[in-house]
């Protein structure tokens, strides 16, 4: 620091931290981290950034955190890594252990409220959870995080639903007759079913709160497919579907409107419905009149 006029110079020092975060009052600086930056050597500096900053990161990450040249930065990832105080959860992508565990504790915690207001269902949409745990992520480092935590069996991912490892849905003596009434009432239509307004009218009055529970409770689960919002099957009229069409793929490249419906058997609604749901999920890509099979 100096005066201009005289010049002196007045006083001066380090700086320990070159991108700080903004603090309330000056009490709630936390001096510690700054008698580290200070004192601390290069590994010891790069694990406490690590922790600061509360996600996922790359190199170039750390290295503005820490302000140390990159050589040093990446000789530190190694040697955290090596201890276990980070983990490498992407090729380009590391997050602090401790960070890792207290984003687990709050996915746990987030799981099981949402578990204890919906016990029908079998868990949460990942994008949900992405969105309340994660707010502030990237999503493909946010999908890394939450797949890290499946690996060390924090939580469950099946297809696009989170639930914690020791949740189970339980029905009710009248929720399992209406899921086999469902169930009935499917198998027996193939692939041209009721509409849900249908299905869920099929039952008394009293019955239909409990239904649409049930209804919403077997798609969670994968038990049923929905086309849309309206055209449901049973995962195995839809597994069935799939066969066919495999068949198809087998001997040709590709596959038109008619000719699905042709291999359902069935009216062009519902082969429309099949084919649009595979279009959305990358099993097929739809160019001009004909689909040609992705996966």
């Amino acid at each position: 620091m100096r005066f201009y006029s005289p010049l002196e110079t007045l006083g001066g020092g380090v700086i320990l931290d070159s991108s700080p975060k903004l603090y309330r009052s000056y009490k709630s600086i936390p001096t510690g981290a700054l008698e580290l930056r200070e004192k601390g050597n290069p590994k010891q500096i790069a694990d406490l950034a690590a922790t600061e900053l509360s996600s996922a990161f790359t190199i170039k990450d750390l290295c503005h955190r820490t302000d140390l040249d990159q050589k040093n930065c990446i000789a530190s990832v190694e040697e955290l890594e090596s201890d276990g105080h980070i983990l490498k959860i992407q090729s380009d992508s590391f997050i602090s252990a401790k960070v890792l565990a207290e984003i687990g504790t709050k996915c746990t915690a987030i799981l099981e409220d949402y578990h204890k207001k919906h016990p029908l269902r079998a868990g949460m949409d990942i994008a949900e959870l992405r969105q309340k745990a994660l707010p502030k992520t990237d999503t493909s480092q946010a999908n890394a995080i939450l797949q890290t935590l499946k690996s060390g069996g924090t939580i469950t991912i099946s297809a696009s639903i989170i639930a914690v490892p020791n949740h189970n849905i339980t029905l009710t003596p009248t929720q399992e007759n209406i899921r086999i009434k469902l169930i009935k009432t499917l198998e027996k239509t193939g692939y041209e079913t009721p509409s849900y307004d249908e299905l869920i009218s099929s039952f008394p009055g009293k019955e239909q709160k409990e239904a649409r529970q049930v209804f919403e409770s077997m798609t969670s689960s994968g038990e049923l497919i929905m086309l849309t919002p309206q055209i449901f099957w049973l995962k195995g009229t839809y597994q069935k579907a799939m066969t066919k069409l495999q068949e198809h793929f087998n001997k040709n490249e590709e596959i038109t409107l008619a000719q699905c419906r042709d291999l359902l058997s069935s009216s062009r609604k519902y082969a429309l419905a099949f084919l649009e749901y595979l279009d959305r999920n990358r099993i097929t890509r739809f160019e001009g009149d004909v689909r040609k099979k992705l996966k």
